[in-house]
């Protein structure tokens, strides 16, 4: 049942009034084909030292969530918990072994979470486990071994002061504090963690959460329980996706998720690698090569700077501009769509 990509462009251009792009790629190539394949992330939970009773029910219940998303969606996950057997070596060796035997090189994405208390003093970050604890240089230079892209959730007070030692290129970083100096304890580990396991921070209607939708939701939730509260906010989180050691704070972006900064590459800009992650992902997603993500991105930049100058724009030049990208968008679904295995 093959269409050319030109006839994808049209029949996408007379579904416009849906109100997700991709959503609506996804919903044509599904009823194409009932055949899937899926790929193989992983992820590693660190549950930190929990310090006292109340924060050790808030980790294990992260961790919990956690557990499971990875068990719904397929995942090879392994939880590096504070609580040991008589005997066991220490947390941070169980760590080590952890990140050690994470096969490598790879394509699939690992996750790596961190859920508990982290502390800035001294020349180096570091977070708190059972026995010695995990310094910000040690976690780099383990991670420097990992061939592979990574989803960095680190969910713990201070964590901010890892982002820059942390940040490298095909890796995403969530910190639930952007600095060192914040200190107490922190509320974003909970919410992040729900809203990456569920779809109630699917933004955009494509049926997954992506990294960024997670982080703008949990960002958000954390404002609104300081709110309710009454309280003052003592926690900002930033997000880091470029590599380039640079986090960016909710108030970057606009109410839509735009990034409200310099544009002159929109292929790079923050949150874009963080919109094309997700934990759970939609089926179609497992058919994309790298290079058909790029082109994606590249288009779907495109589509955001024809949607903000359409007021300067004639309705016949918007509407030809428009259909050029959803026939590009179309193409990169249908190449996708070839692969799907013969029934």
């Amino acid at each position: 049942m093959a269409c050319p990509p030109k006839a994808w462009g049209r029949l996408i251009l007379n579904l416009l009034f849906m109100k997700n792009t991709r959503f609506t790629l996804f919903l044509l190539l599904l009823l194409l084909s009932p055949h899937w394949v899926y790929a193989a992330p992983s992820c590693i939970v660190v549950s930190g030292h929990p310090g006292d009773a109340a924060f050790g029910a808030a980790i294990e219940a992260s961790s919990h969530t956690w557990q499971e998303a990875a068990k719904k969606a397929g995942y090879g996950s392994k939880l590096v918990s504070s609580l040991a057997s008589e005997g066991e070596a220490s947390q941070l060796e169980r760590l080590r072994a952890e990140l050690a035997a994470v096969e490598t090189p790879s394509q699939d994405p690992l996750w790596l979470v961190f859920t508990g208390h982290g502390n800035a003093q001294g020349n180096v970050p570091r977070f708190a486990l059972m026995g010695a604890d995990l310094g910000a240089d040690e976690l780099a230079a383990l991670l420097a071994k990992i061939k592979r892209p990574m989803v960095l959730v680190l969910g713990f007070s201070c964590s901010g002061a890892f982002v820059k030692p942390l940040a490298a290129s095909n890796r995403q970083i969530i910190a639930a504090t952007r600095s060192g100096e914040e200190e107490n304890w922190t509320r974003f580990a909970k919410f992040f963690a729900e809203a990456i396991s569920g779809l109630k921070a699917d933004l955009d209607g494509d049926g997954q959460v992506s990294v960024f939708e997670a982080w703008i939701s949990a960002v958000d939730a954390v404002e609104g329980f300081y709110k309710d509260a009454g309280r003052l906010v003592t926690e900002h989180s930033v997000l880091e996706d470029s590599g380039l050691g640079k986090p960016e704070g909710r108030a970057a972006f606009n109410r839509f998720g735009e990034y409200l900064g310099k544009k002159a590459d929109s292929s790079a800009a923050p949150g874009v690698r963080a919109r094309d992650a997700f934990f759970m992902a939609s089926p179609i997603e497992a058919l994309l090569t790298e290079e058909e993500r790029v082109r994606r991105s590249r288009l779907e930049g495109e589509l955001a700077r024809l949607k903000s100058e359409k007021a300067g724009m004639g309705e016949e030049e918007y509407r030809k501009a428009l259909e050029a990208i959803f026939v590009g968008l179309a193409g990169v679904y249908e190449g996708a769509r070839k692969r799907l295995p013969s029934e």
